[in-house]
């Protein structure tokens, strides 16, 4: 039986992911993507502290992640400027990787939930096309002095053909040495994010 307490905390946070999916579309970008990244966010506190004897997450939890995300991408995944290879606005790039990380983290929890369901995991297709998160300067730079000199960098390091999540993936090209030394060439560079990714990916896939 639940405490007083923990009841209240149970039912505050389920209250406020049903507000969250009521209300979210009426929100602009940056409001529904907040939307998406608040309720993963209380998705996986649900999911890996729950109250005894109270699941706050199943597989309608899922869906509904699924849902956020995929509004989500219909604002838009990369600028026009990253796919003409030049340098786009900070706040732009900002908002835009922001997006691809939270959409990787909820195909992450997707699959350990699924995992441990014991269903099978599945691979974001659609997501195929998107860039792997930045280097760990690059996402962290302080100033847009200092992430104009980083992105500057970026576009000399990799002239224009970034690596792709799928290059992760199993395919005919894994293992590969031009496929390695990209991902090698990434991982040089990658924040812990991106490691988390990388290792994912690599148990799965055998990247």
């Amino acid at each position: 039986m639940l405490n007083p307490e923990s009841s209240f905390v149970t039912v505050t946070v389920k209250q406020e992911m049903e507000r969250l999916l009521n209300e979210h579309q009426s929100y602009g970008q940056m409001d529904l993507l907040a939307t998406l990244q608040v309720y993963l966010i209380y998705s996986l506190m649900a999911y890996f502290s729950p109250v005894q004897g109270v699941p706050l997450v199943d597989h309608t939890t899922l869906v509904n992640l699924q849902e956020l995300a995929y509004r989500i991408s219909l604002t838009g995944l990369v600028c026009t400027e990253e796919l003409s290879h030049s340098r786009p606005q900070w706040e732009s790039w900002i908002v835009a990787s922001a997006k691809r990380r939270t959409l990787y983290a909820v195909y992450l929890f997707h699959n350990v939930f699924n995992s441990v369901c014991q269903l099978p995991n599945y691979i974001g297709e659609e997501l195929r096309d998107l860039p792997v998160p930045a280097s760990k300067a690059l996402w962290e730079a302080q100033t847009r002095e200092a992430w104009e000199r980083e992105y500057d960098y970026h576009l000399s390091t990799w002239q224009g053909n970034e690596l792709r999540i799928s290059e992760l993936w199993r395919s005919p090209d894994t293992g590969s040495p031009e496929r390695q030394k990209r991902i090698d060439q990434w991982m040089q560079s990658v924040d812990e994010f991106g490691m988390a990714l990388f290792a994912v990916s690599a148990h799965i896939h055998g990247c």
